[in-house]
């Protein structure tokens, strides 16, 4: 081997990449909370980050003409679109907004129709971004090591071997890049599900029995 000390530290950057990885995984949650603390903070001034989602179910006079006013609310509070059918009467709508102007959004959505469901969930992701965040700064440490070792390699082999090196933590950089940028834009967007839904019109006999059946309903159950 003609520089075993090049070849040792190569080994020695490969031990330090397993274990540091193993130790952010094994990281105490209040530690993790703490640093979240310290660092980072969500759109509404708390110190966790939560992805929040909606869901809210519309009954429409005219559901294809409400698509079209969602559509343009869902500009105006500078969203977007994401997928859009309709099946028997109800069109589906999956859309993402700003999570600062979600319960606005909501709101004018509901002026559209008459609201038969609502509700908003909330998940918080704090200790996710910690850790993919830990995870990415360790591997752009360790890539940066390998960069300075590919610099001193004086044999074709040597070169080779830490170019593979390079190209295995690249690579897991791109996948905790993606999956950090993921987090973000559950964090930053929330994700609505809107269903539109055509409004029962009952004709005269509609109504009598209705008024029947609540009628009768009550006679049974009083609560």
């Amino acid at each position: 081997m003609k520089n075993p000390l090049l070849w040792l530290a190569l080994f020695s950057l490969t031990l330090f990449g397993c274990s540091s990885t193993q130790h952010y995984n094994q990281g105490a949650p209040e530690s993790r909370a703490m640093m979240a603390s310290a660092d980072m903070s969500s759109p509404g001034g708390s110190d966790r980050l939560v992805a929040r989602s909606a869901t809210m179910t519309l009954a429409v006079t005219d559901p294809e003409a409400t698509n079209e006013r969602v559509t343009r609310v869902v500009s105006d509070a500078q969203g977007w679109i994401n997928n859009s059918h309709s099946h028997q009467e109800r069109i589906y709508i999956t859309l993402e907004v700003p999570d600062t102007g979600l319960n606005a959004f909501l709101d004018e959505v509901a002026s559209l129709g008459e609201v038969t469901a609502r509700s908003i969930n909330a998940r918080d992701v704090t200790e996710q971004v910690v850790d993919t965040q830990a995870q990415l700064d360790n591997l752009l440490a360790l890539r940066e090591r390998y960069r300075q070792l590919l610099d001193r390699a004086d044999t074709v082999k040597d070169m080779l071997e830490i170019e593979r090196q390079l190209a295995q933590v690249q690579s897991q950089i791109d996948m905790y890049e993606n999956r950090r940028k993921h987090l973000d834009r559950q964090v930053d967007y929330a994700q609505v599900s809107l269903t539109l839904e055509q409004r029962r019109v009952y004709g005269p006999l509609g109504v009598v029995v209705r008024g029947v059946y609540r009628g009768v309903r009550k006679l049974f159950i009083w609560n």
